[in-house]
C-alpha cells in the first residue's frame, strides 16, 4: 500500500523498509499457533486495513461469554496440497501427536495455556 503515511490505497506500494511485530513465541520457529493450524495457515487472517480479523480456514470462530471455549468452524470444502480434504482429524493430530508431544514442544505458546494447564480440545465432529 503506497501514499502518505496513513492513507491506504489499493496501489501496489513500495518494495524493501522494515516492519516490526512481537512474536509470543517460546521456540526458535516463530509463531507456534501453526503447530494447531497445521502450517501458516491461521484460522483467521488480519483484514487488509488490520482493524479487524476475517475468515480464513476457519469459516468462524464463537468464543463464550466467558471467553474459556472456542468453537472453531472449518470453511467447508478445505483441502490439503495433496487433495485430502482438512478436517477436525487433522486439529486433533496436531493437538495429541505434535503439540502434547513434550519432545517435540517443550514449552507450548503461552496462549495455550492457563494458569499453567495446556488447553484442553476436542473435536466432536
Amino acid at each position: 500500500m503506497s501514499g502518505p503515511p496513513g492513507r491506504l490505497t489499493s496501489e501496489i506500494g513500495r518494495y524493501g523498509g522494515i516492519i516490526r511485530v512481537g512474536d509470543m513465541s517460546a521456540d526458535l520457529n516463530g509463531y507456534d499457533i501453526n503447530y494447531m493450524t497445521g502450517g501458516p495457515n491461521h484460522f483467521l487472517r488480519y483484514n487488509p486495513d488490520l482493524t479487524d480479523t476475517e475468515p480464513n480456514i476457519a469459516r468462524s470462530v464463537d468464543v463464550s461469554d466467558d471467553a474459556i471455549t472456542y468453537t472453531i468452524n472449518f470453511r467447508p470444502g478445505m483441502k490439503w496440497s495433496d487433495g485430502k480434504p482438512r478436517n477436525s482429524a487433522d486439529m486433533m493430530f496436531n493437538y495429541e501427536d505434535i503439540l502434547l508431544n513434550e519432545e517435540l514442544t517443550r514449552s507450548p505458546y503461552t496462549g495455550f495455556r492457563s494458569n499453567g494447564d495446556i488447553m484442553q480440545v476436542t473435536a466432536p465432529d
